[in-house]
């Protein structure tokens, strides 16, 4: 190696190949073996890889490979993160936490919290009467269902809670019990209970996790969800509830169930990273890639020789005027807004997530066709800021201004509604009409001042409160009104709520 010569070896496709296989998987192997007691050499392993995949930048024509393993690194470890949450993670709670059998709905939740499995007695029930689909801005386009779990004695306090996802109406419909439902039709044991949700405790699910876990996981959106429907059927609930996935009989089931849905997806992923290994190793007929990593991990000496050589015959003149122009500051301006727009505006249309992600997908694709070569590299990485800062902007204007204006299309339309009806039972409305007579209680009004802005508010009254002026000609002038407009509206009231 100290001439510079690259031994058969290592030149070898197969070799390298094996190299690029090793970077696109070693993420999500790390991730799934050794996350939930050893992060942070985790995390120092997969930025040390990272820093590997970009080793072929010093090369000629080595920023196309040095894009493409960075970039299946980082999805290697995505996808390595969604793997810990949706198998290995149950099956570590289900195989040494606690189970409890017949358990009945009275007893309190507070002696289940160590709880992973539970299975209840004979007489336990879903109430689907009480059940309540429950949307929400973090939690995408899906539905969280909840139902109380009681049985006979339960009086009108519900300490335990069958949950899932996208499986019910808006009230008092619950199907996330099907597969009890086959058991008894196929003269099985029906479901009695089943895994608890529990919020994971790992340090990235407040920042990342939550939003890369399935939805079966997310506890603290189920939370609201049970204390909606709480308010909605007049249930009183525990300080904390115990929610519970009512599907399988036994625990066995669930863990076999996860250990297959784990080694499919530990497969699926070898696949995926062994055809973009290939491809990678195989592709556009670049001089140098079939060796990038390997020399970089074997001979440092030989990388260095190679890396000056290939940089000699790759230098190439100073960007245009032009391209400066386009590319460092049309396109990334162009980037910048599409992504505010975009963050803004997606969560509202039904099709939103689908351009959402076609956006993204095109963007990336422009930042790494621009990272290729060193010619535009930093255009590439000027891009790639536009597009981070834009998304965080957007997605800022979404949560603070956006949700407030589309919220009420995806919630229920509620018209001639009394002032003085329970609030409760139009938790999930979109806009209210109210009755005739409904006016605001001005008087009663108050204002109060938080982080610079000031939030009012005033009590709807209904017509036996008595009108909100004074005066008698303000009085005739609302009583003409009401006999002569429709009732009046209010609009983005799930907004508040949530």
């Amino acid at each position: 190696f100290g001439t510079g010569e690259l031994s058969p070896q290592i030149q070898g496709p197969f070799a390298s190949c094996l190299g690029f296989l090793f970077l696109f998987l070693a993420p999500l192997l790390l991730v799934v073996l050794l996350y939930h007691s050893l992060a942070e050499l985790v995390f120092v392993a997969i930025g040390a890889l990272f820093l590997a995949g970009l080793s072929p930048i010093y090369h000629a024509k080595g920023p196309l490979p040095a894009a493409g393993l960075t970039i299946g690194v980082a999805i290697s470890a995505v996808w390595g993160l969604r793997c810990y949450y949706a198998s290995v993670l149950p099956i570590r709670e289900l195989h040494f936490d606690k189970a409890y059998a017949d358990v009945f709905p009275g007893e309190p939740s507070s002696e289940f919290t160590d709880a992973a499995f539970i299975d209840f007695a004979a007489n336990a029930t879903v109430e689907a009467s009480k059940a309540l689909g429950f949307t929400s801005v973090d939690g995408g386009l899906d539905t969280f269902c909840v139902a109380p779990i009681q049985d006979s004695a339960s009086e009108g306090r519900a300490e335990f809670w069958a949950v899932g996802v996208n499986c019910c109406g808006g009230r008092g419909d619950f199907g996330c019990d099907d597969e009890a439902v086959k058991a008894a039709a196929a003269g099985m044991t029906s479901a009695r209970g089943g895994m608890v949700v529990r919020r994971p405790k790992d340090i990235l699910y407040d920042s990342i996790g939550k939003y890369v876990a399935p939805s079966l996981s997310r506890r603290e959106l189920f939370l609201e969800a049970v204390e909606a429907a709480a308010a909605v059927h007049g249930l009183a609930i525990a300080d904390r509830p115990v929610l519970v996935r009512w599907d399988k009989p036994r625990r066995v089931e669930l863990i076999t169930s996860h250990w297959e849905s784990l080694c499919l997806t530990v497969t699926l992923a070898a696949l995926a990273a062994g055809a973009a290994a290939a491809a990678l190793t195989f592709g556009a007929g670049l001089p140098g890639v079939r060796f990038f990593v390997l020399t970089a991990l074997t001979d440092s000496t030989s990388r260095a020789a190679e890396g000056a050589v290939q940089l000699k015959l790759a230098r190439a003149a100073a960007p245009t005027q032009l391209e400066m122009q386009l590319l460092g500051f049309v396109l990334p301006l162009v980037a910048l807004v599409a992504c505010v727009v975009a963050f803004s505006w997606a969560s509202c249309l039904l099709a939103g997530p689908a351009l959402l992600g076609t956006l993204m997908a095109l963007l990336m694709v422009a930042v790494a066709m621009l990272m290729m070569t060193k010619r535009t590299f930093s255009f590439g990485v000027v891009l790639l800021v536009a597009v981070v800062v834009g998304s965080l902007t957007g997605r800022w204007n979404f949560l603070h201004h956006a949700y407030h204006s589309c919220a009420p299309r995806s919630h229920r339309d509620y018209r001639e509604v009394a002032a003085d009806a329970n609030a409760a039972d139009y938790a999930d409305a979109g806009k209210v009409w109210f009755a005739a007579g409904a006016h605001l209680g001005d008087a009663m009004s108050v204002g109060v001042s938080y982080a610079g802005t000031r939030h009012c508010a005033a009590p709807v009254l209904p017509l036996s409160c008595g009108v909100a002026t004074t005066t008698a000609a303000a009085a005739a002038a609302a009583a003409e009104a009401a006999a002569t407009t429709a009732a009046p509206s209010v609009s983005g009231v799930s907004a508040l709520l949530n």
